[in-house]
């Protein structure tokens, strides 16, 4: 069996860790969900509203890391792999920190929503509980950290040699609506409405779980979980 190269290690463990930022940076506002949104939201904070704004972010949240794939996939295509790659982890990051600053549950959304271009762009080329007053700032700041990825994969990963091949030899990207020509189209829309359904499962189902987790249940009692 063929050994792996040192740069191809390199651009493995570049490629691993940016995964594993994704979904951190993914599992942060399910972890401060609630306390962020009671700071948030102050006297009209009930546990209806938390669900229904956090529900609206959370969808304003996928709507970007859906956009951000599409975009920076076509970027990727167009001004090279690595060099999308180095912008996408810099979006990620920088905008989790920003969401730390937020004042309005509207300012949060924004935030998540530019955070999820970023690893939706990404994607495609022992967190615990803070609950002091502003705990929950902190692991949005955190988020900033690992933008020095970006810095290691600006530095050794190298742009595709197919890549350089086509570009030299001047040829373009396909459009984004060659996706959807009679030829294709079979396979685009099977493709989307797989990943529609894993991605309508887990963020449905699973990502609420540190929300019922946290709200659901007083200590000692046998109560019924609260819909959050």
């Amino acid at each position: 069996m063929r050994q792996l190269t040192r740069y191809q290690v390199v651009v493995l463990v570049v490629a691993w860790l940016g995964w594993i930022f994704d979904s951190m940076y993914a599992t942060i506002y399910n972890l401060v969900l609630n306390p962020a949104l009671k700071e948030l939201l102050g006297p009209a904070s009930s546990q209806e509203n938390i669900g229904w704004y956090g529900g609206i972010i959370l969808a304003v949240f996928l709507m970007g890391w859906a956009l951000g794939g599409v975009l920076f996939g076509i970027c990727a295509d167009r001004f090279g792999r690595a060099r999308t790659l180095v912008i996408t982890i810099l979006i990620y990051a920088l905008c989790t920190g920003l969401a730390g600053l937020s004042h309005t549950w509207w300012q949060l959304a924004l935030y998540r929503f530019l955070t999820a271009l970023g690893i939706g762009g990404e994607w495609a080329a022992g967190l615990q509980y803070l609950l002091s007053d502003h705990g929950w700032r902190v692991l949005f700041f955190a988020g900033i950290a690992p933008a020095l990825v970006a810095l290691v994969a600006r530095a050794k990963v190298k742009e595709p040699e197919k890549w350089k091949e086509a570009r030299k030899a001047g040829q373009h990207p396909q459009k984004l609506g060659e996706l959807f020509r009679a030829e294709h189209r079979r396979d685009t829309l099977v493709g989307s409405g797989l990943a529609f359904v894993a991605v309508f499962g887990l963020w449905g189902a699973t990502d609420w779980t540190p929300s019922l987790n946290q709200y659901g249940r007083s200590p000692g009692s046998a109560g019924v979980a609260v819909e959050v």
